[in-house]
């Protein structure tokens, strides 16, 4: 499969001078192509850091229908987790994807890698205040689900009032009024010292949200802290997930995001 080590070279070429880049390749390939970009970028240590730390946090997405495929999902595609294990809080249906190397959607054979390269000056304090609007939708999402009419707060185990707080990063923690204060009071240094703070495409997530989706819109296609897909044992957005992966076109090819940040090499390219 030579072809795909061609395919890892151009990408890790691309990486010194690109800011965003999308690999297709078939899934079955993944872990092969995956392995040998690794395999470079950790040699790298503390030259590109930038580089390397984006490419740990990169996505894989469907090319068919553009769903985020869960990180266990590519656990047990590359062989990190055997069939029959049990994988708690895990996305239903990974044994099928690693067995059939197909989405288990729309089942698509072809997955696209998302690389995006943040740096300090990518992050403004807009992106703040996108990102507490987006986390205070998801507590009302997730509120909305529920029958209760107080919870605890995941950081200071408070009792959190009905619509109140926001749910926080790619962990989902429920933050009350006082620990959303402090959370986005330091959110500015944190995102411009690792953009990936909050989790590998929450700042994507929350940017496709202000840009495309109104408050009840997202309100609708969210649904709840947990869900059955999407992201292990976190909150499931598949709205967003297709307004920031988009829908196929006319020729089959992702939008949104995918299509924006598209780099295409090795097969299919």
């Amino acid at each position: 499969m030579s072809e795909y080590r061609t395919t890892a070279r151009e990408f890790l070429a691309a990486m010194a001078t690109e800011k965003r880049i999308t690999l297709l390749m078939e899934i079955r390939a993944y872990p092969e192509v995956w392995g040998a970009i690794a395999m470079r970028v950790m040699r790298w240590r503390f030259r590109r850091r930038a580089q390397r730390r984006a490419f740990m946090n990169a996505t894989v997405v469907c090319a068919g229908c553009g769903w985020t495929f869960p990180p266990s999902y590519l656990h047990r595609l590359m062989g990190m987790v055997g069939p029959g294990t049990m994988l708690i809080g895990a996305v239903p249906g990974g044994e099928e994807f690693a067995r059939t190397k197909r989405c288990t959607r729309c089942e698509s054979e072809q997955c696209l890698l998302v690389y995006e390269r943040l740096g300090p000056r990518d992050i403004t304090e807009q992106d703040v205040d996108i990102l507490e609007e987006f986390w205070r939708a998801e507590a009302r999402a997730w509120w909305a689900g529920r029958e209760k009419d107080t919870a605890i707060c995941d950081v200071c185990n408070v009792r959190v009032p009905r619509d109140e707080g926001g749910v926080v990063g790619a962990g989902r923690m429920l933050n009350c009024e006082s620990c959303m204060s402090r959370t986005m009071d330091e959110a500015l240094y944190r995102l411009r010292e690792d953009p990936y703070y909050y989790g590998p495409t929450e700042l994507s997530k929350a940017r496709a949200f202000k840009e495309t989706l109104t408050e009840s819109d997202a309100s609708e296609a969210m649904s709840g802290r947990f869900g059955d897909s999407g992201e292990d044992a976190l909150l499931i957005v598949d709205g967003l997930a297709d307004t920031m992966n988009g829908p196929s076109g006319e020729d089959g090819e992702p939008a949104g995001i995918v299509g924006r940040f598209r780099r295409l090499f090795g097969r299919g390219a």
